[in-house]
């Protein structure tokens, strides 16, 4: 498994891009769909699709909420959450998704650094749960904790993008 995963790993290119200095030059119409009420997702920093079903959304909180993902529904009804054995995320600003070799795995990126205070900054890679609507919770095991530096200085990042 741990071979499999350095593979993953090693084949995984992370761009990461600061995007505090970028404004939108356009703005697009939004349809709202739904409503975040619940009082466990605060401050949505990233989402992503759920694998395994249409209109299921991964999303995570801002810094400060603990080692927490939450699956959404379109309408923004909280259905899972999902706590990350072994980690102690310190301020996560996006979530991604990837499929290798027919597993789905979740990126979840502990890259925020406001204060600049941080020297090391990590992604934590789970397995992507497939979760029936009986589980109101579940937690899962950590696959991979990769810590990244930068090489010039402490950096503050807000998104992360996967490809392989």
């Amino acid at each position: 498994m741990k071979k499999r995963v350095d593979l993953l790993y090693k084949t995984l290119v992370v761009s990461i891009m600061l995007l505090l200095s970028l404004s939108a030059s356009y703005a697009q119409e939004f349809m709202r769909l739904g409503k975040i009420t619940h009082s466990s997702i605060t401050e949505i920093s990233g989402i992503v699709p759920y694998s395994y079903e249409r209109g299921y959304f991964w999303v995570h909180n801002d810094s400060g909420d603990g080692p927490y993902i939450y699956r959404i529904d379109s309408l923004g009804n909280l259905l899972q959450k999902v706590t990350i054995k072994g980690i102690r995320p310190i301020d996560v600003e996006d979530i991604g998704r990837v499929s290798y070799k027919n597993e789905n795995y979740l990126l979840l990126a502990d890259i925020g650094n406001n204060l600049r205070n941080r020297e090391i900054l990590s992604l934590y890679l789970i397995k992507e749960p497939k979760i029936d609507n009986t589980h109101k919770e579940i937690t899962v095991n950590l696959e991979r904790h990769i810590q990244i530096k930068y090489a010039d200085k402490r950096r503050d990042c807000e998104a992360v993008f996967i490809d392989l």
